[in-house]
């Protein structure tokens, strides 16, 4: 049975005393409780509310926490408690990446959400675009991705020479450079990729539900057209740190 904080009890727990439990023993019912009480991403209770419940100090509660947080069961944020981790997804960054592709290999389910269909480059992007393709993007698409329902990371798609118009007005989901192939007949690849990491912005926010002190995974992508190689799009992805894994595959050569 579970308490109020959801913890579940020991059978017998509330009837007859029991012994003084130690961090071990706090940390394995917590575990049991995680299941089915908390989803990836929610808080669990605070180390008040488990000291109270196990009558125990909170020094012993941090040590049980801290054996889950060894275990990868949860992460600790400063000044936001302890939140069930996130089931992470491995993300090859490589000469042909594709989000839809990497999900599929982890078992999950990808989603994609059109945000913008119709925007302009904005200053910052286009200096960003100049100093890396050397070229002035005319037109943008925004994207979010979801695996197993959960938000991954968003993506600006800066596009050279493509036709955005018609892109923005076909396009929903699925894999992006895929639909590009059917309706264009250019297949991408991938050149390079800048990564870095960032403090979360208000977009990050709104689009990934982070909280203010979870660092941002960043990958500005560039991608040519795999004949020509010519420039065509220069992806700018910002990844919650605590959803995904990045892999750098550095084969075939390209």
């Amino acid at each position: 049975m579970a308490n109020a904080n959801g913890v579940r009890r020991r059978p017998g727990a509330s009837s007859a005393p029991r012994k003084s439990l130690g961090y071990a023993d706090i940390a394995e019912l917590v575990r049991q409780a995680i299941p089915a009480t908390y989803p990836p991403g929610s808080k669990i209770a605070s180390e008040r509310e488990l000291a109270d419940e196990f009558k125990v100090n909170r020094h012993t509660v941090r040590r049980a926490l801290s054996e889950l947080e060894r275990q990868g069961l949860i992460t600790t944020v400063h000044g936001s408690g302890s939140i069930v981790a996130r089931r992470r997804m491995e993300h090859r960054l490589s000469y042909d990446t594709r989000f839809t592709t990497s999900a599929e290999l982890a078992g999950m389910s990808a989603t994609t959400t059109v945000v913008q269909a119709d925007g302009e480059p904005t200053s910052d992007e286009i200096a960003l675009a100049k100093a890396l393709v050397k070229a002035r993007p005319n037109g943008k698409l925004v994207t979010a991705r979801y695996a197993n329902g959960t938000p991954v990371c968003w993506i600006r798609h800066l596009f050279f020479g493509l036709d955005v118009d018609a892109l923005a007005s076909t396009y929903k989901e699925g894999s992006l450079h895929k639909h590009i192939d059917r309706q264009f007949g250019v297949r991408l690849r991938r050149r390079e990729s800048h990564v870095s990491a960032d403090r979360p912005s208000p977009t990050d926010v709104r689009l990934l539900f982070v909280p203010l002190d979870l660092p941002i995974l960043c990958a500005n992508s560039v991608n040519v057209n795999a004949e020509t190689g010519q420039p065509v799009e220069l992806s700018l992805t910002r990844f919650r740190s605590d959803a995904v894994d990045l892999r750098f595959d550095y084969g075939p050569a390209l």
